[in-house]
């Protein structure tokens, strides 16, 4: 689930060239059970990215 998104919108640079960027917030939280032999161990994890991208692309 993605909680913020930011995303800028595309820059012609000199015709053939395109640049973009955006930057996304999401919170994860998941309930775990790790197994093994002798025992199961349950816990919960929370993790709380923040995701960049930025992209440059050519039309040839």
């Amino acid at each position: 689930m993605l909680d913020d998104i930011v995303d800028f919108p595309p820059v012609t640079v000199d015709g053939d060239w395109l640049m973009n960027a955006a930057v996304w917030y999401t919170v994860m939280d998941k309930d775990v059970v790790f197994s093994a032999a002798i025992a199961e161990v349950k816990g919960d994890v929370e993790i709380q990215p923040w995701v960049y991208m930025m992209s440059v692309s050519n039309r040839d």
